[in-house]
């Protein structure tokens, strides 16, 4: 009789595909043979192969909670608690910074229709221009302001605590006061029974979209004589970083 061998020297080849992708809904004692938990630098878009992509590397560090990302001229920009930055292709240097850190500090930026400047706020702060060089307050823009978004030579802006959307003189990104039909300055007023305060404002297929945390409301036209409010739509956003704009469709 043969001992008890505690560690037999004995090996079974086995070959697992995991082409299957990942399934994260059910225990791991419970995955499908070509399923995993996680996998990095692998997809499984061209099934039933597994495909190598190309990996990730760190581009740069930053400090603090990064809300908002991307580029202008070409430079990458980031906004978190405390302020914006851009990145110089070593460092991160402030546009726009505050004497302290808030979280709740949101950024959101647009550019200018010919992509020449950049403009941005935080809720708080006056809608700023940066033409990469010099910064700028618009001041004669609405207060308070936390969206932003441009449509048809226009920009639009809403707050959290009100709800009206404003939207600037044609082509005139310092003009909110201006009163010509066409190309002047206004306010429209976007209510709904349960007092709901917006959440997000997008341009989206040729129209802007104002959103709130239950409805959002479609605004079709291009200035005070034919701007056509619809409906409100019984689908909403909790947060404008929800929003995701898709060549087919718009995510909230």
């Amino acid at each position: 009789m043969q001992p008890w061998v505690s560690a037999p020297n004995k090996s079974k080849p086995v070959i697992v595909t995991l082409a299957d992708g990942i399934n994260q809904s059910v225990e791991s004692i419970e995955l499908a043979d070509g399923q995993c938990t996680a996998a990095l630098n692998v997809d499984s878009f061209i099934y039933p192969t597994l495909q190598v992509r190309d990996g990730y590397a760190l581009h740069s560090t930053h400090t603090g909670y990064i809300n908002r990302l991307f580029k202008f001229l070409g430079v990458w920009y980031c906004g978190n608690g405390r302020g914006l930055y851009r990145f110089t292709g070593s460092s991160w240097v402030s546009v726009y910074e505050h004497g302290d850190t808030n979280n709740d500090r949101l950024w959101d930026a647009a550019m200018f229709f010919d992509g020449s400047k950049l403009y941005f706020l935080d809720g708080n702060l006056q809608l700023q221009q940066w033409d990469g060089t010099t910064l700028t307050p618009m001041s004669a823009a609405p207060a308070a302001s936390a969206f932003l978004t441009t449509h048809a030579n226009r920009f639009y802006l809403a707050n959290r605590n009100d709800n009206l959307l404003s939207y600037s003189g044609l082509r005139d990104a310092a003009d909110w006061t201006s009163t010509n039909k066409y190309t002047g300055t206004g306010k429209i007023t976007v209510e709904t029974p349960d007092g709901e305060k917006p959440t997000g404002l997008i341009a989206y297929a040729d129209h802007v979209i104002l959103f709130k945390k239950y409805t959002l409301h479609e605004l079709y036209g291009e200035d005070s004589t034919n701007f056509q409010m619809q409906n409100p739509y019984g689908v909403g956003c909790i947060s404008d970083r929800t929003i995701v704009p898709t060549n087919s469709a718009l995510f909230g």
